[in-house]
């Protein structure tokens, strides 16, 4: 496990510290349009050059939000893997747990590369639209439906996390006379 950029903060029940979400709001700050280059990068519509310039402690801190894996600088609640959402495996006939499993690591596996692509030059072995790629073979049948369920769950979870990490960074931040006003109108109700 990596040794996270700061610890929690106490009683944080986000996924990101104070210092983290200041990190994410400096580099979007910069550049408002950081999210939607990045989107365009994971979904392998092009990458931006500027996405090169990244710092570091960006992309730790963005890695958290994207990539799922099990660390310890998250509060309580907020673990998770790509694995969490296959709860239903039991319920299933073990062939097609096989697949769903498959399926997550395929998931997995590709956000993983994409996330290293930011750092290096290297081209992506994992290509999203060859995904949905027709095969012919019985063999090649069953990799079509794991292609498929992992390219319709890649495509929501990137555009969900890309949201969810540009609202943080466009919400403002009250200040402590904005809050005075806000409480004074609420009690005059």
């Amino acid at each position: 496990m990596e040794t996270p950029i700061k610890p929690m903060d106490k009683n944080q029940t986000d996924k990101y510290s104070e210092g983290e979400i200041e990190i994410l709001k400096q580099a979007y700050e910069n550049n408002t349009d950081l999210f939607l280059m990045l989107r365009d990068h994971f979904l392998q519509l092009g990458t931006d050059e500027h996405l090169k310039e990244l710092t570091p402690d960006f992309l730790e801190v963005f890695g958290k939000g994207i990539f799922f894996e099990l660390r310890n600088d998250l509060p309580i609640t907020q673990q998770a893997t790509m694995y969490s959402g296959l709860s239903m495996l039991e319920q299933l006939h073990p062939e097609m747990g096989i697949i769903l499993i498959q399926a997550a690591d395929l998931v997995n596996d590709y956000v993983k590369q994409q996330l290293e692509i930011l750092t290096s030059k290297e081209e992506p072995e994992i290509i999203l639209e060859e995904l949905l790629e027709r095969f012919g073979s019985v063999e090649q049948k069953e990799m079509r439906v794991i292609n498929t369920i992992a390219y319709n769950k890649l495509i929501p979870i990137i555009e969900s996390k890309m949201f969810l990490l540009q609202s943080k960074c466009a919400k403002k931040e009250e200040t402590e006379e904005e809050k005075i006003k806000r409480l004074e109108a609420n009690s005059s109700k």
